[in-house]
């Protein structure tokens, strides 16, 4: 998991800083009242009140309960992600730190009354940040668009999704067209168009191309350079598997860990003009790259790469 104590994150620069603002307009979130006015029928109010008058009367006089399963309350959800995240940061950061994360969950947890799926999950995105962007409020990296989405949402620039709908328009999902491929000899699958090619299982090399598009989806193991996992040999296992003349602008960044793994995501720009953008899964033997491979021109949209490169999960 990936989230936060308070970040009202505003979209500044190249990251999302976790403020009560936006960069560009520089209004308050929205107002409780307002949230209140704004929410969605089918969201947690409605999917309460439909509990609750669902049942029937029978010919004995007895209820007899038609309703649905009903749905976990996104406010206690942000607020369990929010007090997580908050422990955390009483350990880890400064006083004034803390204090905000406290008053910052406060506001999340009302806003859950209008954006509920995009509260619930930018901060279910950074709970696991590294400390130091917990400390200074700044969003993780692999955040960033649900943050956005979330601002967007809260400042009634687009529409709340409805909470418990985890569908999405093909035209709006990310992901659409990526399905769960079980990489072969790990215990995960990642997400990949079809259809998936093994060029080689040991080491293992996997290829996939999307129809008309000339960029490339790779999986590829390799062993890790040096005697054990440290960032020096994570930057050169990375730099071993993109080439030197992809090093000059290589970047690693947004390093988490779950799985059993440690994944820290990468990124350059090579001397011909090839970038690779990926993420690298650290297990203690071997590693795992997964990257979109292309020109400038080829690539993939930010949502896009994010789908691909986060769509990872454990068995």
């Amino acid at each position: 998991m990936v989230f936060s104590g308070r970040f009202v994150a505003a979209l500044c620069g190249s990251f999302l800083i976790v403020s009560g603002i936006g960069c560009s307009k520089g209004e308050p979130p929205p107002s409780t009242a307002s949230d209140e006015s704004s929410r969605p029928s089918s969201g947690r109010g409605s999917a309460a009140s439909g509990s609750e008058g669902s049942d029937s009367v029978g010919p004995d006089g007895s209820t007899e309960d038609s309703s649905e399963p009903s749905l976990p309350d996104p406010a206690e959800l942000v607020s369990a992600i929010c007090e997580r995240t908050c422990v955390r940061v009483d350990k880890e950061c400064n006083q004034k730190a803390a204090k905000f994360c406290r008053a910052s969950c406060r506001d999340y947890v009302e806003g859950t009354r209008k954006c509920p799926v995009e509260i619930h999950g930018a901060l279910a995105c950074q709970e696991n940040a590294e400390s130091f962007r917990l400390c200074a409020n700044i969003a993780d990296e692999a955040c960033t668009q649900l943050f956005r989405r979330m601002v967007e949402c809260r400042e009634g620039r687009v529409e709340p999704r409805v909470w418990g709908d985890t569908t999405l328009p093909k035209s709006e999902d990310p992901a659409a067209g990526l399905v769960p491929y079980p990489v072969p000899g790990f215990n995960i699958t990642q997400l990949m168009p079809e259809p998936v090619t093994v060029k080689s299982e040991d080491p293992l090399s996997v290829e996939a191309y999307e129809p008309g598009e000339p960029g490339k989806f790779v999986i590829a193991s390799a062993p890790i350079e040096g005697k054990k996992l440290s960032a020096a040999n994570e930057l050169r296992t990375v730099t071993k598997y993109v080439g030197l003349a992809c090093e000059a602008k290589l970047k690693l960044h947004g390093r988490f860990e779950s799985y059993g793994a440690a994944h820290v995501r990468f990124d350059t720009v090579c001397k011909d003009g090839i970038e690779y953008h990926g993420v690298a899964h650290f297990y203690p033997d071997r590693v795992l790259f997964v990257a979109h491979v292309a020109k400038a021109a080829d690539g993939l949209s930010d949502a896009r790469r994010d789908a691909f490169l986060f769509g990872f999960k454990g068995k």
